[in-house]
């Protein structure tokens, strides 16, 4: 059963759930697992279909819809009314998504209203945040030079406030191309479903009051906790998925057990002496302490026997040397596989055999993270020559953030490497490298 572990308790295999699925399906670097909303995503799903309408009207099935739900507009301003198909209506569900991303390509700025249309690529609403006032000016096009067909700077700057006109006159216009409808959270402006799912997820985290980020990345919550840390550690996977379960505090130990309804024996497996809890497990039973002994890791059992949470555990082992990082992660896992064994009712492992699984696991751990480190020597790449009687064109450019200038250079040559064209430009404003 994906995202769910269970314990059973009789015949009737009553389940505990230890996670809720909203939790699972946040991305891995706050803490789920990225399991896909399912609604989420069939919403994503239906703005496909929508986009689709939006920047290819002339279909077959686009001109259909069109004529019967939108005739006089586009498909942004349509709304659900009576009478309407399952399938239209569906369809209008990712319209809702498909607004929240959209923003306009200028062109000629014909077909964009300055004020009320998405075409500034900053803020939530992607519109000016300059107040209007008694401006008359309506259209993009006409805050065009009309003779340069670029910005008039000038007027840019009487108009908008300094933030906004900074934003406008970094955009570039084509007065020789008609405006389009592009994807805001991507770079080329394409529609993609995962950009529209990650928009549809942070959409729903604003909804909960959670402190969502831009659907481009999605950092960690107010804890401030790097789970990303965890996906990122040189260890195999099920180590990883064991270190998250415990700073979840989502391990079946005896005293969660009872937490969650089971009448069990809370008593300790391994020590059969205080409650089990991962505080006691980990480093106050009997057993683990002798290990830590063993492996000269006393001071640091504790240390992180006085953290309050897993989180607080995991965040003190980040701060320790690696070496030392990789052997307490390796005791804690061990001695949790250790303690499944005897709970199950097998012989329990002695101090010294785990301590003996732990130094050989470490060695191992060490031994792939070397091989993954070994230097790799790139192939230099050398200019090859086009086919014969074909033209070969190279490009580069350059940005500098701190003056948001950019540069640019081509050359061209044939097929035995002769320079036949060459030239190369300044930027005044640039958006980004891109």
């Amino acid at each position: 059963m994906i995202g769910r572990w269970w314990w059973s308790q009789n015949k009737e295999d009553n389940k505990i759930h230890w996670l809720a699925w909203d939790k699972l399906t946040l991305p891995k670097n706050k803490g789920g697992l990225g399991f896909r909303d399912l609604y989420l995503f069939n919403q994503a799903m239906l703005a496909r279909q929508a986009w689709r309408l939006l920047v290819s009207p002339d279909t077959l099935c686009g001109q259909v819809l069109k004529a019967k739900y939108f005739p006089n507009g586009t498909i942004l301003q349509c709304e659900a009314r009576d009478g309407i198909s399952y399938t239209w209506r569906s369809i209008l569900k990712g319209v809702d998504l498909i607004k929240e991303g959209v923003i306009w390509r200028i062109g000629n700025g014909e077909s964009v209203n300055i004020w009320t249309d998405p075409w500034i690529p900053h803020g939530k609403t992607r519109r000016p945040a300059t107040y209007r006032g008694a401006a008359v000016l309506t259209r993009v096009v006409d805050l065009l030079d009309p003779v340069s067909g670029s910005w008039d700077e000038t007027l840019v700057k009487d108009t908008f406030s300094e933030f906004d006109a900074e934003a406008i006159l970094k955009l570039r216009v084509n007065p020789d191309m008609e405006d389009r409808h592009a994807w805001h959270f991507d770079k080329k402006g394409l529609f993609s479903v995962k950009s529209a799912y990650k928009l549809a997820v942070q959409r729903r985290e604003n909804e909960m009051g959670r402190n969502a980020a831009s659907s481009e990345s999605l950092p960690v919550g107010n804890s401030g906790f790097r789970w990303d840390k965890i996906w990122g550690m040189e260890v195999p996977n099920k180590v990883k998925m064991f270190i998250w379960r415990l700073v979840h505090n989502s391990l079946a130990v005896r005293r969660n057990l009872l937490r969650r309804g089971m009448k069990v024996d809370t008593l300790c497996p391994m020590c059969q002496r205080l409650d089990e809890d991962p505080g006691h497990l980990f480093f106050k039973c009997k057993g683990v302490k002798e290990c830590w002994r063993r492996l000269n890791l006393e001071e640091y059992r504790i240390i992180l026997a006085a953290c309050h949470s897993g989180k607080d555990m995991m965040q003190t082992i980040w701060a320790l040397p690696s070496q030392i990082q990789l052997q307490i992660i390796v005791v804690l896992w061990r001695w949790w596989s250790a303690r499944n064994k005897a709970n199950a009712g097998d012989k329990r492992p002695t101090s010294p055999e785990v301590c003996s699984l732990v130094t050989f696991y470490v060695c191992e751990f060490e031994k792939g993270r070397k091989s993954d480190n070994i230097f790799q020597q790139v192939k230099q790449q050398r200019w090859e020559p086009p086919p014969e009687d074909v033209y070969k064109i190279n490009t580069d450019g350059a940005f500098r953030a701190v003056t948001n200038q950019g540069g640019w250079g081509f050359v061209v040559r044939n097929r035995v490497g002769d320079f036949l064209e060459g030239g190369c430009g300044n930027l005044r404003r640039v958006a980004s490298s891109f």
